[in-house]
């Protein structure tokens, strides 16, 4: 039981330094990174089978994408700067 949590905790870890990360090279403010962040876990949480043969940058990336979809973030401009900010 001991392993699962030190995974968990682990991946929240990981995740949390990718997504500020990409929120800084984003230039999104600390409000909806923290909206971002609800999404993520809530796919964490409540989808797991999301995970299976995916990258957690991949979740994270979608979550963002989810967040410019409902209109928070301007899209267009905004997939080019995910694109650019990967690729550093």
């Amino acid at each position: 039981m001991a392993l699962h949590i030190d995974i968990c905790i682990q991946v929240y870890h990981l995740a949390s330094v990718r997504m500020r990360d990409l929120c800084d090279r984003l230039e999104v403010d600390g409000e909806l990174c923290s909206q971002i962040w609800t999404c993520f876990e809530h796919c964490l949480m409540e989808h797991t089978s999301l995970m299976k043969d995916r990258h957690l940058d991949q979740i994270i990336m979608c979550s963002v994408y989810v967040m410019a979809k409902v209109g928070v973030l301007k899209l267009p401009e905004l997939i080019i700067d995910i694109i650019l900010s990967r690729n550093d």
